[in-house]
């Protein structure tokens, strides 16, 4: 099974949420409306699900076919379980929390006030590679840059300093009862992470000009936080990467159009596969497909990716 959410915007200005799902591999696929508007989702299995959405948590037990309300609540980004009641919750304004009985009650993890104090913490991304190892990964922003986008003022974007802040890291071994915490990043902005195995990771870092445009995937030792650069993609964004059930490794991008790395207008989706970044090459993929955002997924042999302007592709075999 694979599902999709999103928002349909109509051209008199109104939305609606979105759901679309296959059971054949992309063969046929069927649409509903979920009952709040998505953020993300996880799903332990082919029937037991969370979606966070702009209001709150939801969770299903039937694929998705109905949902129950778990949690109100804004500016959550992301959950991930390890079974049907053990999960965490992560978002804005140092949101990082664990659950014990499926999503019902949720307590804040102990001592993050302590070691992030700052309120304009967001914790961006939360993963388990078995039921004791655990990565979580955010940012901490400086003060807030109050000037208007580089690309209504191309030409400030050449005065303007590196970003402010910085991207951390906390790993468990024992569960999420104690995290070990590091800076990953200073002055650095995060595009996107994965987490292959339990001992390392992917950072994917953008550069620190709004004149330049690359991506550079890194990978991160998580008990030492050692930093070594795998992979840089040149004129292009990396939105998402993952490895298959065989292992294989799948890469997202959103080529670039114009000079701004901070552009509204889509660009063309880019997708590399291989058995690892030495091995990268580029697939083909449909002309027509752009996107500012894509999002990559594997459901058995299948991947798929999912563009923020309402395409859902599929590689051909």
């Amino acid at each position: 099974m694979c599902i999709a959410v999103g928002t349909v915007e109509q051209d008199n200005g109104r939305s609606h949420p979105l759901a679309v799902v296959t059971r054949d591999g992309g063969q046929h696929w069927t649409s509903g409306t979920p009952p709040e508007y998505p953020v993300s989702l996880f799903f332990l299995n082919d029937t037991a699900g969370w979606m966070v959405t702009a209001s709150g948590i939801l969770s299903t037990r039937d694929g998705g076919q109905t949902w129950k309300r778990m949690r109100s609540g804004r500016g959550y980004l992301r959950v991930f379980f390890t079974d049907p009641l053990h999960g965490w919750l992560v978002g804005r304004r140092r949101v990082f929390e664990d659950t014990s009985d499926g999503g019902s009650h949720w307590a804040v993890v102990p001592d993050i006030a302590a070691v992030l104090p700052a309120a304009d913490t967001t914790f961006e991304y939360v993963h388990f590679n078995d039921p004791f190892h655990g990565t979580v990964v955010g940012e901490v922003a400086g003060l807030p840059d109050r000037s208007p986008p580089v690309w209504m003022d191309p030409e400030s974007a050449r005065y303007q300093p590196p970003p402010a802040g910085g991207v951390f890291g906390g790993q468990t071994v024992d569960g999420g009862r104690t995290w070990t915490w590091h800076v990953a990043g200073l002055h650095q902005t995060l595009l996107t992470a994965a987490f292959p195995a339990a001992d390392h990771g992917w950072l994917v870092f953008g550069p620190d000009s709004p004149t330049q445009v690359f991506s550079e995937v890194t990978a991160r030792n998580w008990s030492a936080w050692e930093s070594t650069i795998l992979y840089r993609l040149n004129g292009a964004r990396i939105t998402s990467l993952g490895t298959g059930p065989d292992g294989s490794l799948a890469v997202a991008a959103v080529q670039i159009p114009g000079k701004l790395a901070d552009t509204p207008v889509p660009g063309k989706v880019r997708i590399f596969s291989g058995s690892d970044f030495l091995t990268l090459r580029e697939e083909n993929v449909d002309y027509r497909a752009v996107a500012r955002r894509i999002m990559l997924a594997s459901a058995g042999a299948e991947w798929f990716a999912a563009t923020d302007t309402g395409m859902i592709l599929r590689r051909s075999r």
